[in-house]
């Protein structure tokens, strides 16, 4: 691909070795292809696992993040249920899923004219990402609390709604008190548990 077709440039957080700081530089994000958005990102989360992303070197340079709010900039020609100015999240888990369609479809970047392939990131000013990984937000909802619905929000909740049969009329105790913890809580009390108790250690997360 040559520089020319470059659209957006973007403020993203680079990762380039372990237990090194991440650099916050440039990257050129060219026209979505058929299948692709670029979405201006107004809140990102921040979830454990990207620790463990931190915690090694990758092969090429990596871009983090997986969850955040944002508004659609720029559709490909194949997209009809979003359109520019849309709120919408981004998250790992697809939002759409078929015969057709390959989980974890990757999306190309560029950084110091270096290809950067990524399924998704969140940590920079833009995204582009394949429209598996776009989903439609309520304006209603705040921006920047709601950013952690991409993961947190669809894990802890997720776990109990798939054991919600147990759950009902039942005393229910939580060890850890995390932000995926926090939805559990509220999952327990929405699929009618009679109680929920929580155990943690951790003065800060008990605020």
């Amino acid at each position: 691909k040559k520089l020319s077709i470059f659209m957006i440039e973007s403020i993203a957080a680079i990762h380039t070795t372990k237990n090194k700081n991440m650099l916050l530089d440039i990257i050129q994000i060219p026209d979505p292809d058929k299948n692709q958005m670029i979405v201006k990102n107004t809140s990102s989360a921040i979830c454990g696992s990207q620790f463990i992303n931190l915690s090694r070197t990758p092969k090429i340079p990596e871009l983090l993040g997986h969850e955040s709010v944002g508004i659609v900039v720029k559709i490909g020609k194949n997209i009809r249920n979003f359109k520019v100015g849309d709120e919408v999240y981004l998250s790992w888990v697809p939002s759409i899923s078929s015969k057709k369609t390959n989980y974890l479809e990757y999306s190309e970047v560029f950084w110091k004219k270096k290809s950067i392939k990524s399924v998704i990131y969140t940590w920079s000013e833009y995204s582009l990402v394949h429209k598996q990984f776009v989903h439609k937000k309520n304006k209603k909802i705040n921006n920047i609390y709601s950013s952690v619905l991409g993961c947190a929000g669809i894990t802890g909740f997720g776990i109990v709604q798939k054991y919600k049969k147990n759950i009902k009329g039942k005393k229910i105790c939580l060890i850890g008190f995390g932000g995926i913890g926090s939805f559990i809580v509220d999952a327990c009390i929405y699929f009618g548990a009679l109680s929920v108790d929580v155990i943690e250690k951790n003065i800060q997360k008990k605020k």
